[in-house]
C-alpha cells in the first residue's frame, strides 16, 4: 500500500510539473552590421505560452545609434486602440512592449508549433557603433481582477544580439573629378 501511494504521489507530481513551462522571447536581427543611414529590421517571437491576456517587457538598445521607427510596426498581436492592444512605448534605455486584452491570447498558428511574432520593427542606424539588443523585466499572464495585477507565467528570452552601425566612406570630391576627367578625355578621342 505504501509503494501505490508513493507512485501515485510520484505519478502526480511528474503531471503537474510537465504543465509549467515557460514561455519563451526571442530576438531576430535582420542583419548584425548596418550602414548608417540604413534600417535593421527587429523580429521578437514568442513560443510555447499559455494563454495569456497581459504581457509586458522591455526590449533595450542604445537609442543614440539606433532609433524606432514606430510605421514599421507589424504584430499577430490585436494592436493598441488608446485602452487595450500592444502598445510600443520609446523609453530612455530603447523600447517598452506592453499587451493587455480582456480576452486571453492564445496562439494563432493553427499548425500547433505555439510560435507568433510579438512584435517586427525597424531601427533606423543613427550613427556608427555597436548595440546589444536584449528583454529584460518581462511579465505575462492572466490578469486577475480583484487584485489588479497579472498572475505571472515563467518567462524565459534568448541571450542579448549585437549588431554595428558602421559609417559608409564617402568618395573623395578628387576621386569623382579623376572619373568625370577620363570621361571627357575617352569621349573626345571617339
Amino acid at each position: 500500500m505504501k509503494k501505490f501511494i508513493t507512485t501515485i504521489a510520484t505519478a502526480l507530481v511528474l503531471a503537474t510539473s510537465i504543465n509549467v513551462q515557460a514561455g519563451f522571447i526571442d530576438i531576430e536581427l535582420s542583419s548584425n552590421t548596418v550602414a548608417s543611414g540604413d534600417s535593421i529590421n527587429v523580429s521578437l517571437w514568442a513560443d510555447s505560452f499559455s494563454d495569456f491576456d497581459a504581457m509586458y517587457f522591455d526590449f533595450e538598445f542604445d537609442n543614440s545609434l539606433f532609433a524606432y521607427q514606430a510605421p514599421s510596426l507589424q504584430s499577430e498581436l490585436p494592436a493598441f486602440d488608446g485602452f487595450l492592444g500592444l502598445e510600443v512605448t520609446e523609453q530612455f534605455y530603447g523600447l517598452s512592449l506592453s499587451f493587455l486584452d480582456f480576452d486571453a491570447f492564445t496562439d494563432l498558428n493553427l499548425d500547433g508549433d505555439n510560435k507568433f511574432l510579438i512584435a517586427s520593427f525597424d531601427l533606423l542606424a543613427l550613427s556608427s557603433g555597436n548595440s546589444s539588443f536584449s528583454i529584460t523585466n518581462q511579465t505575462a499572464g492572466l490578469f486577475n481582477p480583484n487584485t489588479f495585477d497579472v498572475d505571472p507565467q515563467p518567462v524565459d528570452t534568448s541571450t542579448p544580439q549585437s549588431a554595428s552601425a558602421i559609417n559608409v566612406p564617402e568618395p573623395s570630391s578628387f576621386a569623382i573629378f579623376m572619373l568625370s576627367a577620363l570621361m571627357l578625355v575617352r569621349r573626345k578621342k571617339q
